[in-house]
């Protein structure tokens, strides 16, 4: 026994070696490696990140993403794609946004969405513009470029959108136009 189980360590402390050494095993090159799989020097990146947490009303919120980035020199900076964010409001009607591209500023609290960006509310109503500012603690909204909404009750078309008083006000900028179903065309509709 003394003399075995040394030897024994030994051989398995030369299979280990052997196998490490190995130049059969394949060797990634990160210049051969296909763009999905290389990162960039200085950035941290998570692979569909998500992030639940509760308003200062008390409204739960999810923000999820296909990619979110963010430079070590830039902390406070998030990058995201394909972007998703819902929320739960007071009235326990829900609210979701959805862009190409956006960008969260943790210092400012402002969320900025691009390309492409769609608005949903739970009760039928849908928004879409090119790109839009929110600010969460202040809770208003900014877009200088043309929406477009449609709902149960009509259409709607506008230069630009602010919303104000967390939500209570909205100012479509002109020209806009409206559109307003009768009620035996909604119910035409369903």
């Amino acid at each position: 026994m003394k003399v075995a189980l040394p030897l024994t360590a030994l051989v398995i402390i030369g299979v280990l070696i052997a196998h490490l050494s190995d130049n059969d095993t394949p060797q990634k090159n990160v210049a051969t490696l296909p763009t999905a799989e290389k990162t960039t020097p200085g950035l941290i990146e998570l692979i569909q990140p998500k992030y639940q947490d509760v308003d200062a009303d008390g409204s739960p919120y999810t923000v999820t993403a296909d990619k979110a980035m963010r430079a070590v020199d830039t902390p406070d900076m998030v990058l995201f794609t394909n972007p998703v964010a819902d929320i739960t409001l007071k009235d326990k009607t829900w609210l979701a946004a959805k862009a190409a591209t956006g960008t969260f500023d943790r210092k400012s609290d402002t969320l900025e969405l691009k390309d492409n960006v769609d608005i949903f509310h739970d009760s039928g109503y849908e928004l879409r513009t090119q790109d839009i500012v929110i600010n969460m603690k202040q809770k208003t909204a900014y877009t200088a470029r043309h929406v477009v909404a449609q709902g149960p009750a009509g259409t709607l078309a506008a230069r630009n959108m602010s919303v104000l008083n967390h939500g209570d006000l909205i100012i479509f900028g002109g020209p806009a136009r409206l559109t307003v179903f009768s009620r035996a065309n909604r119910k035409a509709r369903g």
